[in-house]
């Protein structure tokens, strides 16, 4: 009998991987086989694969390539390139890559190199993690970002080489790598130049350290012919450790606490999911990323969110703003009108600006996106998206429920049921006496539901 998709799993599934379920996912894919929902968020090959849809919006991201100082508008196209995409997972998974190697807007790197670095994140977003630990290693907003470019022989600068350990590849618990390996991971990434005209990556013989260095356990350098690739095979000597269990099992850890639930870290190395996912992440040496996420959406401990366990996530500002524009159909244009400037300011306020993450390990997680100052940015921003809303679709699209039936509005915000405390606090306020008009009583409807554990918390 086939394992078929439950208005639960939709809701969580999308809720977790995709900006959020509508009422439409929940058509169609209810009562489907949930590996046929599972595969369906996967884009058909890579980024340029023939007979893939193209992205719509290609032509205003090469613009943006050459942009130094504009983030907003940056960040305006990418929330509407997440609300229109094709490939939701795969977007979803560029943000995750975004917080991953997390690298910030700051004049240099200039805006057009964090776009040309976003595609980078993009084509390899469910690829291979082998050769996205390379690319970030020589990227230029990346080289700027962790003073690679300082880094030369006759002053080594260490900051890319630990970073690239400690919040890249191998983590902290247990923490396998010493200040020496540090040192002399640092001397194998000497010789990085960025032409900030051409926001292009260099190598310059001139300036490498040619000596022989030792990294975790591995011989690297010494071959001036072969320096140019180095960076490569200090890639491969991370990924290499433990026969890939430490580096895998740090992805597959970082994976789980961003779509799945917090793992305490005395319990990285025993949590079942953890280790599915390392595991398919690393089998045949592969270094798959969407192998490993599609064991972990298709995983038990991850379907089955049990509350008692804590194993729900609080949704990031990001994921908020794009769900909402998806429910109430709203677009966020990339020039700077009142509404899309409103909208993307108002996940600044939540916490969240993209391009800018707050430092090199980027945005909290869990409760750590609630404090008093961004839940009010949270609610702030839904009445933003409802302002939008009335602004650009009160003409052109039908109107929202009826604020009578909180069926319907269920299934319209992509829920699969609300608790019974949010229903009784919305019936309570749509039984209070009045003479609200309707619209505003939908306005009011859509912000407390939008605000409510339910939407928030997936």
């Amino acid at each position: 009998m086939a394992d078929l998709a439950t208005r639960d799993d939709i809701a969580r599934l999308f809720g977790r991987a995709a900006f959020g379920a509508t009422g439409a996912d929940h058509d169609a894919w209810q009562g489907k086989p949930y590996a046929d929902v599972v595969a369906s968020l996967f884009p058909p090959g890579p980024v340029g694969t023939v007979g893939r849809t193209p992205f719509a919006d290609e032509a205003v991201r090469l613009t943006l390539t050459q942009q130094k100082n504009d983030v907003g508008q940056a960040q305006r196209w990418w929330l509407e390139r997440m609300r229109t995409t094709p490939y939701p997972l795969e977007e979803r998974m560029t943000l995750f890559w975004h917080d991953h190697f997390a690298t910030a807007f700051t004049g240099q790197p200039d805006v057009g190199m964090l776009v040309n670095q976003n595609e980078t994140l993009r084509t390899h977003a469910l690829g291979s993690f082998r050769a996205l630990a390379g690319a970030m290693l020589a990227d230029p907003a990346m080289l700027v970002w962790l003073n690679g470019i300082a880094n030369h022989k006759d002053g080594v600068n260490e900051n890319l080489a630990r970073e690239f350990f400690e919040l890249f590849t191998l983590g902290v618990v247990p923490q396998v790598y010493t200040e020496t390996d540090i040192r002399e991971a640092a001397k194998v990434l000497t010789g990085f130049t960025v032409n900030t005209a051409t926001r292009l990556a260099t190598f310059q013989a001139a300036r490498h350290d040619n000596s022989v260095k030792h990294v975790l356990g591995r011989t690297i350098g010494g071959n001036a012919a072969a320096a140019a690739t180095e960076y490569l095979q200090l890639a491969e000597a991370a990924l290499a450790h433990d026969s890939g269990k430490t580096a895998s099992r740090f992805l597959a850890y970082k994976l789980v606490q961003e779509f799945g639930y917090v793992v305490p870290l005395d319990e990285v190395g025993t949590d079942p999911l953890v280790a599915d996912v390392a595991w398919a992440i690393r089998a045949n040496d592969e270094w798959d990323v969407g192998a490993g996420v599609r064991t972990m959406l298709l995983h038990p401990r991850w379907r089955y969110a049990d509350v008692s366990d804590d194993r729900l996530l609080v949704r990031s500002p990001v994921e908020l703003v794009v769900h909402g524009a998806k429910v109430l159909g709203i677009t966020i244009p990339v020039v700077n009108t009142l509404q899309s400037q409103a909208v993307n300011a108002s996940a600044h306020r939540a916490g969240q600006a993209l391009f800018v993450p707050p430092n090199v390990g980027g945005w909290p997680q869990g409760l750590g996106w609630l404090s008093q100052t961004t839940t009010l940015g949270r609610y702030d921003m839904l009445n933003i998206l409802w302002g939008a809303y009335r602004n650009q679709q009160r003409h052109t699209i039908a109107p929202p429920p009826p604020t009578s039936d909180l069926a319907y509005w269920t299934w319209w915000m992509g829920l699969a049921r609300l608790s019974t405390s949010t229903t009784l606090r919305l019936r309570e306020y749509l039984d209070a006496p009045g003479t609200t008009a309707e619209l505003d009583k939908a306005a009011s409807l859509f912000i407390l539901l939008g605000a409510s554990p339910d939407w928030q918390v997936m």
